[in-house]
């Protein structure tokens, strides 16, 4: 016979605010009467008698200059603490238990140690954001990763400021329904961009930036979510029958979408979403959990706008449209002969024997007829520093056209993205092209545009 039998539980835990954890416990203990008024009396009692300590140890004892705002301040902050350790408990009938029997100041003070371990694994999350960062130049993407959290972690006071999310979050997630605050909020947030990273770095970057750009030109300034875009037409690409891969879609796409959709009720559209869903993470190999379900409660927030935007004959504001290029003016380019490894080898150890960059462009501009090649002597490290200007300076506008095209940004982009690239020659290419003059510049993007490789 099975003895395993579930404990029922009288407070039901969804109805508790993460944002304020330990106010509404106590209040739904109240209400289930798990607490009695006395009981409550007494806890808010020992609240108080804790928060006149910190209150004492932020002024150095001298509470009598406190402002009020302040005071409610770190009130906040100490039942931040409270509810952070409360919050690892799973049973909320249990807390309030431990509670009852416990000084507040036992759970304020496993709430301090909570938080340091909180803080050190969201640094170390962080980092793998650093690690796995998509290369565009998306500017609150950018200014979020390079300066807001930097600044989060510089500011955030875990002892009387633990609730505060002090820094300055541009860059909005695809489900930026985020209801903690402080630490947790940013632990949360760094977690879902991880995933979001993770799942744009399956598609290449140029694809991805020249997706960016249909949507518009001046996709940089804008705030967007870059995840939303890359999955919306993936999805767009399997419902058609096509890779999910192929994150590229016509005007004729468009119409053949929806024309297949237009007599779908709003039942079989979220099905044929979840399905396809299902065909996505399949072909791009996605086994985690959270993305997942990240992914799949992402197509519950298109299914309406989906169903919206086919009645109203609008799927082109559900989905990035291709522009086609002027193919009148189009230039077709096929790359040169590629070396095979042993020779390239061989070439990049003459190359690094030369002292003098006069002679190291030589070697390159004799032997080299790939642009391909090109750029694997450019990542070798047989070029350096100052010698990169002097390479890009024996290049003509065309060939400098081809380079801008291997580059993870749009060639018409206004600005050459100011944060660093993962390359170093791509950030002296970038330095390279801002010192020229407009006229050539322009001639250089605009070649670069109409290049279509071969």
């Amino acid at each position: 016979m099975n003895t395993d039998i579930k404990k029922q539980t009288i407070i039901d835990k969804s109805r508790i605010s993460k944002s304020q954890y330990l106010s509404n416990l106590l209040q739904e203990a109240l209400r289930h009467r798990l607490l009695s008024d006395d009981e409550l009396k007494q806890i808010q009692i020992q609240i108080v008698e804790l928060l006149s300590k910190q209150v004492d140890r932020f002024t150095g004892k001298e509470s009598s200059s406190l402002k009020v705002e302040t005071a409610q301040e770190l009130l906040q902050s100490t039942l931040y603490l409270i509810s952070l350790y409360l919050k690892t408990i799973p049973d909320a009938d249990l807390c309030v238990e431990l509670i009852k029997k416990n000084r507040i100041k036992e759970f304020f003070d496993k709430g301090r140690q909570v938080i340091k371990k909180q803080i050190i694994d969201t640094q170390l999350l962080f980092k793998a954001v650093l690690k796995n960062r998509i290369i565009t130049d998306v500017i609150a993407y950018n200014d979020t990763i390079d300066h807001a959290i930097p600044e989060f972690f510089l500011k955030y006071d875990s002892e009387f400021g633990s609730h505060e999310t002090t820094a300055s979050i541009d860059y909005p997630l695809c489900l930026s329904n985020i209801e903690t605050t402080g630490i947790e909020y940013i632990s949360e947030y760094l977690k879902k961009l991880y995933y979001e990273n993770f799942f744009c770095k399956k598609f290449s970057e140029k694809s991805v930036n020249e997706l960016l750009f249909d949507s518009d030109k001046n996709y940089q300034d804008l705030l967007f979510n870059v995840f939303e875009i890359i999955l919306f037409n993936s999805i767009g690409s399997v419902l058609l029958n096509r890779s999910a891969y192929d994150i590229s879609l016509s005007a004729d796409d468009l119409n053949q979408l929806s024309q297949k959709m237009i007599l779908r009720s709003k039942t079989e559209i979220e099905l044929e979403l979840s399905n396809s869903a299902d065909k996505l993470m399949n072909e791009l190999n996605i086994s985690n959990t959270f993305l997942r379900e990240y992914i799949l409660e992402t197509m519950m927030k298109m299914s309406s706008k989906f169903t919206g935007a086919l009645k109203n004959d609008q799927l082109d504001i559900l989905f990035v449209q291709h522009k086609e290029r002027d193919r009148e003016h189009e230039i077709r380019f096929e790359d040169g002969g590629k070396l095979d490894d042993e020779k390239l080898r061989k070439l990049i150890d003459i190359i690094s024997a030369y002292d003098l960059v006069e002679d190291k462009i030589s070697v390159i501009k004799t032997n080299i007829h790939s642009i391909t090649d090109l750029i694997d002597i450019l990542e070798s490290c047989c070029i350096f520093e100052e010698e990169y200007i002097s390479l890009f300076e024996s290049l003509n506008d065309f060939e400098l056209a081809l380079l801008l095209n291997q580059l993870p940004i749009h060639p018409q982009n206004e600005d050459f993205a100011s944060e660093k690239f993962e390359k170093e020659w791509q950030d002296r290419f970038v330095f390279y092209l801002k010192q020229l003059d407009t006229k050539q510049l322009k001639n250089i993007k605009d070649l670069s545009e109409k290049i279509t490789m071969i």
